[in-house]
C-alpha cells in the first residue's frame, strides 16, 4: 500500500483529464477525427493495394458483405454516440476506416471485365464512343477525351467502357470537334507508358487518377467518322459552346500571349501559354496562378457573394424583411452563389482540381448558409472527405495537398491573430489605425501561406522562389483585378461587341502590367534556386516545425519548436557530415527516356558524369534527368557528354539548373573566321552554346586520345572519331564513342555510331574485352555487324529505347545476333532504369521493374 494515496491518485487523474480532452476535441471537431480514420484506411489500400486487377486480397473475396457489415457497424456507433456512449469512438473509427480501405481498394484496382483496356489489340482497330470533354486544339494535333461505347475485334463490334486518350494528327483545319460528338476513329490503342526511373513523374499513374487507362494515336483526313451526338449533358454542350466563343474571343481580340495568359487563368486552357512565360512565373513563385485552383474559384465566389448581397440589401424592405424571417441576407447570397460556381466549374472545363476547388468553397457558402462558418477547421476536413469518397486517390496529387495544407495554415495563422487581439478600447480606432491592422493581417496570412507551401513544393518541383512571397504580394491582387475584368470582357462579348471593345483594354493593360512585373522581376540573380528532394521524414519534420513556429506563446509550442528543430537538423546535416563508409563501387545508371539516351556515371570518387542524346520529342531533360537527378543530391555534373549526333531535349535546362564542370562534343574545331553553316546543328545547340558561355563552362571538342581518369584506375577513353586535323568542316555530326575502364570491368558506350565508326573501331588492337556495351538507339542496316560484334564480345547488351524500336523486323535480327554471341540481353522499356555496379572484378546488374 503506497504511503501517500494522493500520489498514487495522480496518474489516474491525468488520464482522466486525457480522456476529457479528447472527448472535448471529439465533440467539438468530429470531422476531422472521422476525416484522420478515412485517410488511414486510404493510407492502408495504397499499402494493400494489388496490381493484378482483383479489388480486394485474396483472403476477402466477398467484400460486398464485408462493406455492408462494416456500414452496419457504423450506424451503431453512431446510435451509441447519440445516446451518449462515448465508448463507441473507436467503433466508428474503425468503420470509417474500413470504408476508406474499401472505396481505395475498389476505385484504384476493380475494373469490369468490358474494359477498354482488356480489349486492346497489338493492330489498329475501329473505336466509337463520344467526346466526354472540350477538345484540345494544339500545334499540329487534337487531344481528345473519348468514352468508349465499341470496338472491332475479330472483324465484329463489342461493347465496352472506359475513357481514352486520343492524339489525333493532321486533321483538316475546318475540322472542329465538339463535346458530345459521337465518333469511330480508326486507331492503335495501347496502356500510357511511364518513364521508370526512381523519383520521376509516374504519366500511367497520373492518367489512372483521372479514369484513363488507355491511350492512341490516329491521323490522316480519313481517320475520323462523325456518327452523329452521343448522350452527353445539353447544359454542358451549351456551356461548352459559350466557352468556346470566350477562347475565339481572346484569341481575336488580345495580343498572342496577353490572350494565351487569359485562357489560362480563365478557362483552364494551359496549353495555350509560351514555355518561357511558365517559366518566368515558376521562378518567382507564381505558377499557381497559371492553373485555375482555389485562389481563382475563391475570388469568383467573394466577387458573386458580394454582388447578390448588394443586390438583396437593394429590395424593397417589405420584401426583404419577408426574406429575412427565413435566412438573413448572408445566408441566402451564400445559396445564390452555388449555381454560379458549378456554371464557372464546367465552364473551366470540369477537370479535377476545379471540381475540388469548387467542392472546398461550396462546402464553405453551406457553412455560411446554415450558420456554421465558424468552425472552420471542420469545414475544411469535411470538403477534404467529400472530394476523397469521391475519388480517393485525389491525396496523391500535388494540387489537392497543396491546396488543403494551405488552407489549414491560413486558418491556423488566423486563430493565431484571434488569440492575440486585445480587449476592445472605448474609443474606435482611426481609419489610418484599421488600415495597419488590415495591412499586418494580410501580410501574416500571406506570410503562413508561403511557408506552408515551401515544403512541397521543394519536394514536388525542387525548386524555391526567393522572391516568391513578395511576388505574390503583388502579382494576386492584379490576378484579382485581371478575373474580373477579363471576365466581364469575355461575356459583353456575348451580348454586346462594342461594350467589349470598350471593356477589354482594361484587363489587357492589367494582364500586360502583371506579365511585365513577372519578366522584370525573375531577372534578378538568385530570384529561383533549385533544391535536392527532401525525404518524407525532412518534410514532415519542416512542417512540425511551423505549427510550433506559429505559436511560440505557449510552453509546448517552444518545447515543440527546439525539437522539430533538433529533429530538421539531424535530417538534413548529418548525412552530409556524417562519414561514408561506402566500400569504393562504380555505379552507371541508364534512365529510361524512350528513344534516346542518358546515362549517369558515379565514380568510386563520388565524380559524376553524364552522357545524353537522342531524338527530338518531349522535353526529357527538363521532365526526366533532371528530377532523377534531384532525387539522388546531385546538384553538380563534373563532365557532361553530348553522346549522339542529335541533342536530348532540355540538355540547355540540365546545363542551367546543375553547376557543370565541362561539356565534351565529338568533332573538330573549326579556325576563327571559318563558317560552320555546314554544320546541321539544332537551335537547341546553339542555346546550349550561348549558356555555356554565359556560365563560364568549357565547352570542348574531343577526338580519340582524349582521356579523362581519377586515382583508382578508373579511366573514360574516347575511340571515335579519329583525329584528323583541325578546322575540318563535317556536314554530319560524328556520335563519340566511349571506353569506361574500372579495374578488369570494361563499358563500351556507342552513342548511334554508323558502319563508318564501326569499320573504324575495327582496326583498334588496344579495345580488350568489353564486358558491357551500350547498343546503339538507332538501328541501321549496316551497323551492328557481325565483325563489330564478334570483335568486342560483349556480357551483357543494353537497350535504350523505346518501344517502337523492337516492334521493327531489322530490331529482332540485332536481337538474335547478340543472342548467338551468348549476350545478356536488357531493355528500359521493359525493365525501366538499369543499374549497373562494380567494384572492379565483378559487376551486378539490378533493373527499376
Amino acid at each position: 500500500m503506497p504511503e501517500n494515496p494522493t500520489a498514487a491518485k495522480q496518474p489516474l487523474k491525468r488520464y482522466r483529464r486525457l480522456a476529457e480532452i479528447i472527448s472535448y476535441a471529439w465533440w467539438r471537431r468530429p470531422i476531422v477525427w472521422l476525416l484522420g480514420s478515412y485517410l488511414a484506411g486510404i493510407a492502408l489500400g495504397r499499402i494493400n493495394s494489388s496490381p493484378t486487377g482483383t479489388p480486394l486480397p485474396v483472403w476477402l473475396p466477398h467484400w460486398q458483405w464485408l462493406g455492408l457489415g462494416l456500414l452496419l457497424l457504423g450506424v451503431i456507433g453512431l446510435i451509441c454516440l447519440s445516446r451518449g456512449y462515448r465508448s463507441a469512438y473507436p467503433v466508428l473509427g474503425l468503420a470509417v476506416l474500413a470504408a476508406g480501405w474499401l472505396n481505395f481498394s475498389f476505385q484504384f484496382n476493380y475494373l469490369p471485365p468490358q474494359h477498354i483496356s482488356r480489349k486492346i489489340t497489338p493492330h489498329k482497330t475501329l473505336l466509337k464512343g463520344w467526346i466526354v470533354a472540350p477538345p484540345q486544339m494544339r500545334f499540329r494535333k487534337t487531344r481528345v477525351l473519348l468514352e468508349a461505347e465499341q470496338i472491332e475485334k475479330d472483324g465484329k463490334l463489342e461493347d465496352t467502357c472506359g475513357l481514352v486518350f486520343l492524339n489525333l494528327y493532321q486533321l483538316d483545319q475546318d475540322v472542329r470537334l465538339r463535346y458530345g460528338e459521337e465518333l469511330g476513329i480508326k486507331t492503335k490503342l495501347h496502356l500510357p507508358r511511364s518513364f521508370a526511373n526512381p523519383g520521376g513523374f509516374d504519366y500511367r499513374e497520373y492518367l489512372k487518377r483521372q479514369g484513363i487507362m488507355v491511350a492512341g494515336n490516329a491521323g490522316g483526313r480519313y481517320c475520323i467518322q462523325r456518327l452523329g451526338w452521343g448522350p452527353g449533358s445539353v447544359i454542358k454542350s451549351w456551356i461548352y459552346e459559350q466557352r468556346s466563343r470566350l477562347s475565339d474571343f481572346f484569341a481575336k481580340e488580345y495580343p498572342r500571349r496577353e490572350a494565351g495568359f487569359l485562357r489560362a487563368i480563365l478557362l483552364g486552357e494551359r496549353h495555350c501559354i509560351y514555355t518561357y512565360l511558365k517559366d518566368e512565373f515558376a521562378k518567382v513563385g507564381l505558377a499557381h496562378l497559371l492553373a485555375i485552383s482555389g485562389l481563382h474559384v475563391g475570388f469568383l465566389a467573394l466577387l458573386v457573394f458580394g454582388l447578390c448581397r448588394r443586390l438583396l440589401l437593394l429590395l424593397p424592405y417589405k420584401l426583404l424583411e419577408k426574406i429575412t424571417l427565413w435566412m438573413n441576407p448572408n445566408q441566402l447570397a451564400a445559396l445564390l452563389t452555388l449555381p454560379w460556381l458549378m456554371f464557372y466549374a464546367i465552364l473551366a472545363g470540369s477537370r479535377n482540381p476545379i471540381i475540388r476547388a469548387v467542392i472546398m468553397i461550396s462546402v464553405y457558402l453551406v457553412g455560411v448558409a446554415l450558420d456554421r462558418q465558424r468552425e472552420l477547421y471542420n469545414t475544411l476536413a469535411l470538403a477534404a472527405l467529400i472530394i476523397l469518397l469521391w475519388n480517393p486517390q485525389s491525396i496523391a496529387d500535388v494540387s489537392f495537398q497543396l491546396s488543403f495544407t494551405t488552407v489549414f495554415f491560413i486558418i491556423y495563422a488566423i486563430d493565431t491573430l484571434a488569440g492575440r487581439e486585445k480587449p476592445a478600447l472605448p474609443i474606435e480606432p482611426s481609419w489610418s489605425d484599421r488600415l495597419f491592422k488590415r495591412l499586418g493581417e494580410f501580410l501574416w496570412v500571406s506570410l503562413a501561406a508561403y511557408l506552408s507551401s515551401l515544403p512541397l513544393v521543394v519536394y514536388h518541383f525542387n525548386r524555391i522562389s526567393v522572391v516568391g512571397f513578395f511576388a505574390n504580394l503583388v502579382g494576386i491582387p492584379l490576378a484579382w483585378l485581371i478575373i474580373p475584368t477579363g471576365l466581364s470582357a469575355g461575356l459583353a462579348a456575348m451580348f454586346s461587341p462594342s461594350l467589349a471593345h470598350y471593356l477589354s483594354p482594361v484587363s489587357l493593360w492589367f494582364t500586360r502590367l502583371l506579365l511585365s512585373f513577372v519578366r522584370h522581376l525573375a531577372k534578378f540573380p538568385y530570384a529561383s534556386l533549385p533544391l535536392t528532394t527532401p525525404s518524407v521524414p525532412q518534410v514532415i519534420a519542416l512542417y512540425g516545425l511551423l505549427l510550433c513556429l506559429f505559436r511560440l506563446r505557449h510552453r509546448w509550442a517552444r518545447a515543440g519548436l527546439a525539437a522539430s528543430a533538433a529533429l530538421a537538423a539531424y535530417l538534413f546535416f548529418w548525412p552530409q557530415v556524417s562519414p561514408n563508409h561506402r566500400p569504393a563501387l562504380l555505379e552507371v545508371i541508364f534512365l529510361d527516356v524512350g528513344q534516346g539516351e542518358a546515362i549517369l556515371i558515379k565514380t568510386p570518387m563520388e565524380k559524376k558524369i553524364l552522357l545524353v542524346g537522342g531524338t527530338r520529342g518531349m522535353d526529357v531533360g527538363r521532365l526526366v534527368v533532371a528530377p532523377y537527378l534531384w532525387q539522388q543530391g546531385i546538384t553538380r555534373l563534373d563532365l557532361l557528354v553530348l553522346s549522339q549526333a542529335s541533342l536530348l531535349p532540355g540538355v540547355d535546362t540540365l546545363v542551367r539548373e546543375f553547376k557543370v564542370g565541362e561539356i565534351w562534343e565529338a568533332g573538330f574545331r573549326w579556325p576563327k573566321g571559318g563558317s560552320h553553316k555546314k554544320l546541321n546543328r539544332p537551335k537547341a545547340y546553339w542555346r546550349l552554346k550561348a549558356i555555356a558561355r554565359d556560365r563560364h563552362i568549357p565547352f570542348r571538342w574531343v577526338v580519340r586520345g582524349k582521356v579523362w581518369s581519377e586515382a583508382g584506375g578508373l579511366t573514360v577513353k574516347v575511340l571515335y572519331p579519329p583525329p584528323q586535323g583541325e578546322g575540318r568542316l563535317i556536314e554530319k555530326i560524328p556520335a563519340p564513342v566511349l571506353q569506361l575502364s574500372y579495374g578488369e570491368i570494361s563499358f563500351l558506350f556507342t552513342g548511334n555510331i554508323d558502319f563508318k565508326a564501326e569499320k573504324d573501331l575495327l582496326q583498334l588492337t588496344d579495345l580488350g574485352q568489353i564486358n558491357i556495351i551500350k547498343s546503339p538507339c538507332r538501328w541501321s542496316r549496316h551497323s551492328h555487324s557481325q565483325p563489330f560484334l564478334e570483335k568486342v564480345r560483349p556480357e551483357t547488351a543494353i537497350f535504350s529505347a523505346g518501344s517502337a524500336f523492337f516492334s521493327r523486323p531489322a530490331a529482332l535480327k540485332l536481337l538474335s545476333r547478340y543472342r548467338k554471341l551468348g549476350a545478356a540481353i536488357v531493355r528500359t522499356d521493359l525493365a525501366g532504369a538499369v543499374t549497373v555496379t562494380t567494384d572492379g572484378e565483378q559487376y551486378n546488374i539490378s533493373t527499376y521493374r
